[in-house]
């Protein structure tokens, strides 16, 4: 995730908690199964040509996603029954 917030491409298998990532960001993670040596390294290829996004376009589209660091705190609160101001 601090990959993308910093609009860097990621290559990585197609598992679940990183196809949840992707449903956000389908044009910035590639993915293949973990196996599919050829197809990982198309990825590569195509992660090294696509490049970063510029710094500030990036964090602004990380903040939209459920996985900024507000929301993160905010659930975590929430899921271990914390107050974030005590």
């Amino acid at each position: 995730m601090e990959a993308l917030a910093a609009g860097l491409p990621i290559v990585a298998s197609n598992i679940d908690p990183v196809m949840e990532l992707r449903r956000y960001y389908e044009d910035r993670i590639f993915v293949a199964n973990p196996c599919d040596i050829d197809t990982h390294v198309k990825n590569l290829q195509a992660a090294l040509v696509k490049g970063s996004l510029i710094p500030s376009c990036a964090l602004s589209r990380f903040e939209k996603t459920p996985f900024s660091m507000p929301r993160v705190v905010d659930a975590f609160a929430e899921l271990y029954g914390l107050n974030k101001n005590e």
